[in-house]
């Protein structure tokens, strides 16, 4: 009798495991691989998702694991008859990544019972090259000395080496960092100069530039590819401000690190002078007990004659206990007897932090209290 109920019980889980599923998804290519890139390309493919079902096979969601990728899926949204396809058009979009992306793309159907597949989306993006820093910052003078800013660009030779091959690297114009048809920054010069293992791209911001805000994208062709470099800063007429911020970033009570920013106010001719007022104002104030305060620290001089430094630092205060979105910004105007800047406007931002949550008492009947 062992035999036969041993078949018994072999039937009766090959009758349940033979269930199929009504619709089989099938995917091609099942890698999507994008090719070697420069900066800010955004080349495009093609996903053919198949049914091989035996009914009409309904997709619930295209997901893409990354914001680079964006997908034309209009066409998945009506179901697939069996043995019907659709094409989705597929964008990845380069940004200014260095090296390997690895991202993925979820097709998931509605029905559970069918299988939900993920296709690789791959990208090189000056796979094998190395750029230190990515990205570079100007603080000028208005009609002062030229300032010089350098980054490196390198490719690693194979089993530890030290360089290898070697590589063409141009560099281009400062070109402006918003528009469809960017300009030319005329303040900014560049230049290419050989170093051992690699390449130094030297940039030196010009005197002519005026004051206010440094920013624009370098751009360079590394091995016939688009290679852009960010540029950012300031430069500076009479009093030179930096940062030209308090970043508070995450304010937790109790932690004295995360309550005082700092920021340091230099005569850009040396010349003396005194911070006659500083007026807070908040544009976003999350709690009422909310304050800042600042303190004048000068340096090589004092408050009543005046120096040629200024420290400031500002301390904030409240947000014991913080509303769910906290977020807190605002600017301090600092008014000076300076001849060619009689204000100066420093903005500060951050948010207050939850405190932690600890558990008063014991047994399950005990309440979380917030410190």
């Amino acid at each position: 009798m062992r035999p036969i109920a041993f078949r018994a019980v072999c039937l009766s889980v090959f009758l349940v495991s033979a269930d199929p599923a009504a619709g089989q998804l099938a995917v091609s290519p099942p890698v999507l691989d994008f090719g070697d890139r420069g900066h800010h390309e955004t080349p495009s493919d093609f996903l053919e998702i198949r049914n091989e079902g035996t009914e009409p096979l309904a997709i619930r969601e295209v997901r893409q694991s990354c914001s680079c990728i964006t997908l034309d899926s209009a066409a998945a949204k009506a179901p697939i008859p069996p043995g019907g396809s659709v094409k989705l058009q597929v964008h990845m979009a380069s940004g200014r990544a260095i090296g390997k992306l690895e991202k993925h793309i979820d097709i998931l159907p509605v029905d559970p019972r069918v299988r939900p597949v993920r296709v690789a989306a791959r990208m090189r993006v000056f796979d094998g090259f190395s750029q230190d820093p990515l990205d570079l910052r100007f603080d000028g003078i208005v009609g002062g000395p030229p300032i010089t800013r350098s980054f490196e660009v390198r490719r690693p030779g194979d089993a530890g080496a030290a360089a290898g091959p070697p590589f063409s690297l141009e560099a281009g114009a400062v070109k402006e960092s918003f528009g469809a048809s960017p300009r030319a920054v005329p303040h900014f010069t560049a230049k290419v100069v050989d170093v051992p293992g690699g390449k130094r791209v030297d940039v030196t911001l010009g005197p002519t530039h005026p004051e206010g805000r440094v920013y624009g994208n370098l751009e360079c062709k590394l091995e016939g590819k688009l290679l852009v470099v960010p540029i950012t800063g300031e430069v500076f007429r009479g009093i030179k401000v930096v940062p030209t911020y308090f970043n508070f970033n995450r304010v937790v009570a109790g932690d004295p690190s995360t309550l005082l920013e700092e920021s340091v106010l230099t005569s850009t001719d040396g010349r003396p002078f005194r911070i006659t007022g500083m007026a807070v104002k908040f544009t976003r104030r999350p709690v009422d007990d909310a304050q800042v305060a600042v303190e004048d620290v000068p340096r090589g001089g004092t408050a009543e004659a005046g120096a040629p430094e200024h420290t400031l630092r500002a301390r904030i205060s409240g947000g014991a206990k913080p509303p769910r979105d906290a977020s807190f910004s605002g600017t301090v105007t600092v008014t000076t007897d300076h001849p060619e800047k009689p204000q100066v406007v420093v903005n500060f931002f951050g948010f207050f932090a939850e405190g932690k949550v600890k558990v008063s008492g014991s047994g399950s009947g005990a309440e979380p209290q917030r410190k």
